[in-house]
């Protein structure tokens, strides 16, 4: 960023912190230093002990509006010949930009606007303060009574734009709720049906088990079952060939005795 930039002072006003924030950023990753006022009358309070380059402003604002703020500097020595830029998100028809530049202001631009062709036109801007070819745009030489008449149906007509503006949000509002709604109550649905599921798993999980514990308790008797008999018969056989041996031996030894005898 050179120095020239650096110099260029803006004081920037509107009533949206988030909109300052985001005007303070974007002027101030360029290179431009900034100022930032909340209502028309902090800015001209501002204006008028400090040194600005330019001022760009909302119109709908709380304690001062736009169309007064600029009013006010084109009618200060000090401040008429600071470039003035309407920078607003409310825009009925063409007689709210006409108003604008009829009151002086230099620029009449709708929020948003895309960052880079904002940042040329702040550029272009100050090229022209810096080579001394910018001129303020004349306020109309309209009587007073013309001038507030204007004012009021501008005003009036943006505070209409801005009530619509609020209808719209509500509905928007009032749809997203019931959509919120609908998506919890489709979420307590769901979450009943997978509990009942869980319920009934758990149920048939248990009674599988049961059928499994009395299968294996079958089984674990008719093993005993088949078992015990096969003992049975294994002890008669020892016991049968144990007195089988012991009546050989008993005879084998009759015999020796005899013989015996006889010799």
């Amino acid at each position: 960023m050179t120095k020239n930039l650096v110099k260029m002072k803006t004081l920037i006003v509107d009533d949206k912190l988030e909109n300052l924030y985001l005007l303070e950023a974007l002027l101030r990753r360029s290179g431009y230093e900034t100022v930032s006022a909340n209502n028309g009358a902090e800015a001209y309070e501002l204006a008028e002990n400090d040194n600005f380059n330019l001022i760009i402003s909302d119109i709908l604002m709380p304690v001062m509006d736009g169309f007064t703020l600029c009013r006010k500097c084109k009618k200060n020595d000090k401040l008429k010949n600071i470039p003035f830029i309407f920078y607003t998100a409310t825009y009925t028809d063409a007689k709210d930009e006409e108003f604008a530049l009829k009151l002086g202001a230099d620029k009449f631009l709708i929020k948003p606007q895309d960052p880079d062709v904002f940042l040329n036109i702040i550029k272009d801007l100050f090229d022209k303060i810096k080579q001394n070819e910018f001129k303020p745009r004349e306020v109309s030489n309209l009587s007073e009574e013309i001038m507030l008449t204007e004012y009021n149906y501008a005003l009036i007509r943006k505070l209409e734009d801005k009530m619509n503006q609020t209808e719209e949000n509500e509905k928007s509002l009032k749809e997203y709720v019931i959509k919120l709604e609908k998506s919890l109550e489709e979420k307590r649905i769901a979450e009943e049906k997978i509990i009942k599921m869980n319920a009934e798993l758990e149920q048939i999980i248990e009674k599988k088990t049961m059928e499994l514990q009395k299968r294996v308790s079958e089984l674990q008797h008719f093993h005993d079952v088949t078992i015990e008999p096969q003992i049975c018969i294994r002890k008669a056989l020892m016991h049968i060939r144990l007195t089988r041996s012991k009546r050989l031996y008993y005879c084998s030894l009759n015999l020796l005795g005899t013989n015996a005898k006889t010799e």
